[in-house]
């Protein structure tokens, strides 16, 4: 399900339902609408997933640095897809803080950036 987030009294509301095969475009497209618009719903997207790798489809943080994982699904989802998505919390949610570090350079594809530094800047916060 997706929601909307409402700023004027900080709510969040339930969007219609449409199954985005109708739409004629496929699963990475919602990845990367969704990571290209995280700063409006207050989370930093570290990683997203690379072809034939098993791994979410994106990793963020939040102000606060909680890692947040998402699997998306373009249609309706299958029975294994809480099975996927807790295989990959399991995996994933334990991170080190390098661990995460060296994805989120993956993602950025820049040896010099640091995450820690991206994220106090991203949300404002004193290092």
């Amino acid at each position: 399900m997706l929601y909307r987030y409402e700023d004027e009294g900080r709510v969040i509301r339930p969007v219609p339902y449409y199954d985005y095969s109708e739409l004629q475009r496929n699963e990475k497209d919602l990845e990367n609408l969704l990571a290209n618009h995280f700063g409006e719903l207050s989370l930093m997207p570290i990683f997203q997933e690379r072809a034939m790798q098993e791994e979410p489809d994106i990793f963020a943080l939040d102000a606060q640095g909680n890692l947040v994982i998402f699997e998306l699904k373009r249609g309706n989802a299958g029975s294994n897809a809480v099975e996927q998505i807790m295989k990959y919390a399991t995996l994933f949610g334990r991170s080190s803080y390098a661990q995460l570090n060296d994805k989120y350079k993956s993602y950025k594809n820049d040896d010099n950036v640091e995450l820690q530094a991206e994220h106090a800047l991203e949300f404002e916060l004193s290092v």
